[in-house]
């Protein structure tokens, strides 16, 4: 895992410029050559110091040095970082080694006695005039007794100006701080808080207080900035610390982690907050998980690509500070209608690897060609970095001398400096030191990334970026889009309850880093696929059901069934033919027990037996949850009928009284 500061500068030690020297017929140990101390910036009249760690190379073996006037071109800057400075201006008395460097490591060193054309003159072999404040190159070669060069180190002397009134305009630098998890979490349980990133963030944090006039800007994951905040919970909640004895963990290189006091709330855990607190520390917002913008753009997730950055600026806020929202950076390739969705939600400024352009990446922020987004891409120099160096000292000194020379080159641009994650105490010494030459550098102005953007002038032209490459199969795009769905309407049934929702948002969140690949993807959504269906079909109806109803307006009871642990509401829908009148055929129920009886109102038109079908979905509609069809049996008669009965009855009535009358009449005269 890597802090990233924009932009990579590596030391150089040029090992081709010779090779182990033979000894007794064999080839000996591997020379080394490392700087183990070094001036800072020096004054007019002050001295130059530099000791050196050499081992690996034969008994009569000697240091020579020499240096090279102040850098004023970018041809001189490249020769000095490639070890081949040109066109000395002092040599300097050779430095014998004494020992055998075979056996045991051996230090040395020098130190040149500078004066300036006003001050004091010094003399001997180590003294040397300089009239012109600048950076000056200084080659170090180690040879062995037989005089042939083995390793040739070199560094950059940093000459101040004779007084501040001769300060040159200073050349405005951001340091960016990536925190990122080498590991991406799948499912929970994923370590992506590991020991390495605990102790590289302490230190960070560490290197940074030491030197609080020193502006620094982080880009944080925002997983791991969420899980160290729990695990800071959960230390300070029961006193223990949540990820074991990481005090006294080892990182890869087996240094030991620092040590902080957890009386004074500086474990690992909480040192990614310690770090964000100052006001010389800024965070820049960044997406909740590794993601490349293109991708989801153009796999039709500009939903999902919005969900992600509001996401992780939601986790950043919660955790650390509101992020800057206008300013990121994406390490992977953009195209243009990619910058415009970016631009959309909310961004201006987004550090960039050079490959996203077509052409030579421009030197200042510029606008993309082939949209009207305002949005400017800015070049992270990869030649501008700290972290990953053989020679980290040197590497921290190098990379402040390369800063300052920057003056002497051109206008002063905007530079952005790239800093990994220390992974060993070398490299938080060296950090350390960056930090340090930088505070006191005459040539530099250390700012924070947004300031620096804010104020840099956008090129005049419109850059070219070029298309990115192919990406993952649709088949996890549209896997994913179902998912969020389901998801939506789950969060439908059971608002609020986060202990439910948010790990299946949490992993379908995590399939969207751009490091997993699509088999791993899409087996993790239909993971979250199935868990949802099974949620679902944790609701259910019996699929079928006689009711009797004595009235023809009645209710009847219908009992749904929850294996839910939790309430859930639920949508009860009801259709059926005409002869059935339905008041209510649409209603919300929540389902607070194992079994729910939801009273449905029904009216009956004709008697007989009428098919009712019932449907359960979520609130939404869009899930059916369980289904069944009643066959409703009415006894009851309907006004109609009765009218129709009573007018029956009365006819009959009347009828057979007028039949009775009639049988009873005398038969008349005639009978008698």
């Amino acid at each position: 895992m890597s802090l990233a500061l924009l932009g990579a500068m590596t030391a150089r030690v040029d090992s081709s410029a010779g090779t182990p020297s033979p000894l007794s017929g064999q080839a000996g140990p591997t020379p080394t050559m490392r700087l183990i101390e070094q001036s800072g910036p020096t004054g007019p009249d002050d001295d130059f110091v530099v000791f050196v760690e050499v081992s690996g190379v034969e008994a009569g073996s000697d240091l020579a040095v020499d240096l090279y006037p102040a850098i004023t071109t970018q041809a001189q800057l490249d020769n000095a970082l490639v070890g081949k400075p040109r066109s000395s201006i002092a040599t300097f008395p050779v430095i014998d080694l004494p020992g055998d460097p075979n056996t045991a490591p051996i230090q040395s060193g020098f130190v040149i006695g500078l004066h300036s054309q006003d001050g004091p003159p010094k003399t001997g072999g180590w003294a040397k005039r300089l009239t012109r404040p600048g950076v000056y190159p200084v080659r170090i070669r180690l040879r062995d007794a037989t005089n042939t060069t083995v390793l040739t180190m070199v560094t950059l002397m940093v000459r101040g100006p004779d007084s501040n009134d001769d300060r040159p305009d200073q050349t405005p630098i951001g340091l960016l701080a990536e925190i990122r998890s080498p590991n991406p979490a799948t499912a929970p349980g994923d370590e992506i808080l590991t020991p390495e990133v605990t102790a590289g963030v302490s230190w960070m944090a560490e290197a940074a207080s030491l030197s609080p006039r020193v502006p620094l800007s982080v880009i944080a994951d925002p997983q791991l900035a969420r899980v160290a905040a729990t695990a800071a919970s959960d230390t300070a909640t029961d006193g223990s610390n949540a990820t074991g004895d990481l005090a006294s963990s080892t990182t890869q290189s087996g240094d030991s982690a620092p040590d902080h006091n957890s009386s004074d709330s500086e474990t690992e855990v909480d040192a990614l907050a310690e770090l964000t607190r100052s006001d010389q520390v800024e965070v820049l917002a960044s997406a909740a998980q590794q993601v490349d913008p293109a991708e989801l753009h153009n796999l039709g997730l500009d939903d999902e690509l919005a969900r992600q950055v509001d996401e992780g600026i939601a986790i950043l806020t919660a955790t650390l500070e509101p992020p800057v929202r206008s300013v990121t950076s994406v390490a992977t390739r953009l195209d243009p209608e990619t910058v415009r969705s970016l631009g959309q939600l909310g961004f201006t400024d987004i550090l960039v690897p050079p490959p996203t352009f077509s052409e030579a990446a421009p030197s200042t922020p510029a606008r993309v060609a082939g949209t009207t987004a305002a949005v400017r891409l800015t070049a992270m120099n990869p030649a501008l970095k700290l972290g990953g160096d053989q020679d980290p000292l040197l590497a921290a000194h190098v990379l402040a001398g390369r800063l300052a020379a920057q003056v002497s080159l051109d206008e002063p641009r905007p530079q952005v400096v790239s800093v990994h994650l220390p992974t060993n105490e070398a490299e938080a010494e060296a950090l350390h030191r960056l930090l340090t030459l930088l505070s006191d550098d005459p040539f530099t102005e250390p700012r924070l990334v947004s300031e620096l953007l804010a104020d840099a002038d956008t090129a005049p032209e419109r850059a070219r970026i070029s298309a990115p490459g192919r990406f993952t199969s649709t088949q996890w795009a549209d896997d994913l889009g179902v998912a969020r769905s389901l998801l939506s309407s789950l969060a439908g049934m059971v608002p609020g309850d986060e202990s439910l929702l948010q790990p299946l948002a949490n992993r379908l969140s995590a399939t969207t880093d751009r490091r997993l690949d699509s088999d791993t993807r899409s087996s993790e959504v239909t993971g979250v696929r199935n868990e949802l269906n099974a949620l679902f079909s944790s609701i259910s109806i019996p699929p079928s059901d006689r009711v009797t109803l004595g009235a023809n307006d009645a209710r009847f009871p219908l009992v749904i069934t929850s294996n839910l642990d939790t309430p859930a509401t639920v949508r009860v829908q009801l259709s059926s033919s005409d002869r059935l009148s339905l008041p209510e055929p649409d209603q919300m129920v929540t389902l607070t027990n194992d079994h729910t009886e939801v009273s449905l109102r029904v009216r009956s038109r004709l008697p007989g037996d009428t098919p009712l079908k019932i449907r359960i979905t979520s609130p939404d509609g869009a899930v059916l949850l369980s289904e069944g069809t009643y066959s409703v049996r009415s006894t009851a008669v309907s006004g109609v009928g009765l009218i129709l009965s009573l007018g029956a009855g009365l006819f009959l009535a009347v009828w057979w009284a007028r039949h009775i009358v009639a049988a009873r009449r005398p038969k008349g005269r005639h009978s008698r």
